[in-house]
């Protein structure tokens, strides 16, 4: 196949007030992927065959604001459009060459990862030595350790990132969404993923090896995840479900939200204290007592394995709790649940593990 000449840079610093599209054609199928970001979020993803049919969708939904981008649009889709005919791999934001026969590679891509799952993530799809920067909180694997870091989770230090040119950066969360906001200010280049349910989880690693060019390592990854979370299932023990308290923060007590009640389920527990795609909150000592959960496992952000099973027991009116008292209180590392990433698995083969053990002792 022949390539299209390719430079360093690309579309995602070119953003509309609006927002940023990125382009892709599928020979396979014959049809061109438009992908809409808002605030670094994915929005839309919109299919044609044609360049018209495209612009007339994306014109008709309102997302482009500027003559200049609504040109520049245009201009690409034509491009993607005569890739396709021809068979030539499609490079954004780039001159077209139709007599080019000699293939050429893109740079390695540049990225600052602000997110220990996303760190992950970019490992798992084999992009380590692209990694030029990270958290301190990215300690997974432990090569990130050895990352230059930038900051934490809000503390990041953007004249700092400004200056390391970066390609990508990438944030996560709506903890970090002040962070975007102020990196717009520098113009920096960087994409937001806010994962709340398992879902979301497999979209966002999609996403993320789409930016960087791994779209079959990412794949592969979810596909391993699903694979995994789906032989975990099969050893489930039948019989009640008993009722599970999961615990992100202890001061005050927050019951974990997100995919967490969406993993308890499938693990064969209940859990009534949240609905999946929540965000974890406060949990009152009156609520706790009504619920009376049967386990209760600690994952408390930022402790690792190194929660205090006594602190709960030490609670006013915990003592009295079904778990409390037959000491069914767990600690699971708490990036194994906490972190939207491959190592999910893991939590939730340990979540399987602690309910079988309960399901059995009671038969």
């Amino acid at each position: 196949m022949e390539r299209l000449t390719a430079t360093p840079n690309d579309i995602y610093w070119k953003e509309d007030p609006l927002g940023f599209f990125t382009i892709r054609p599928f020979p396979e199928e014959g049809v061109i992927q438009v992908r809409y970001y808002r605030h670094h979020t994915l929005l839309y993803i919109i299919t044609g065959k044609t360049p018209e049919e495209l612009y007339y969708v994306i014109t008709s939904l309102k997302l482009i604001s500027r003559m200049e981008h609504a040109a520049y649009l245009g201009k690409e889709l034509e491009k993607a459009y005569l890739a396709l005919k021809y068979n030539l791999a499609y490079v954004q934001d780039d001159p077209l060459d139709l007599h080019q026969h000699r293939s050429q590679a893109r740079p390695e891509r540049r990225i600052i990862s602000l997110a220990p799952s996303n760190t992950e993530i970019l490992y798992a799809l084999g992009l380590g030595r692209n990694i030029i920067a990270t958290t301190r909180f990215c300690d997974y694997p432990p090569e990130a350790k050895k990352k230059t870091k930038v900051g934490g989770w809000v503390d990041v230090n953007l004249v700092e990132v400004k200056k390391m040119q970066a390609d990508l950066v990438l944030t996560s969360s709506f903890v970090q969404d002040k962070v975007v906001r102020d990196a717009k200010k520098f113009n920096i280049n960087i994409v937001h993923t806010d994962p709340k349910t398992l879902a979301d989880v497999y979209e966002s690693i999609l996403i993320i090896g789409e930016l960087t060019e791994r779209n079959e390592e990412a794949q592969g990854v979810v596909r391993e995840m699903k694979e995994k979370i789906s032989a975990q299932q099969k050893k489930v023990r039948p019989g009640t479900k008993p009722r599970v308290y999961i615990e992100e923060w202890h001061e005050p007590p927050h019951v974990s939200g997100n995919w967490v009640p969406e993993l308890v389920e499938m693990a064969g527990g209940i859990y009534p204290v949240q609905k999946k795609g929540q965000i974890s909150r406060t949990i009152s000592t009156a609520e706790i007592k009504r619920y009376n959960p049967e386990i209760i496992i600690l994952s408390w952000c930022g402790f690792g394995t190194k929660a205090n099973p006594k602190i709960v027991r030490q609670r006013p009116g915990w003592e009295k709790l079904e778990a409390v008292k037959n000491n069914h209180i767990y600690v699971v590392d708490d990036s194994l649940l906490n972190r939207p990433g491959p190592r999910l698995v893991e939590g939730f083969k340990f979540l399987v593990e602690k309910i079988n053990k309960y399901k059995k002792g009671k038969k």
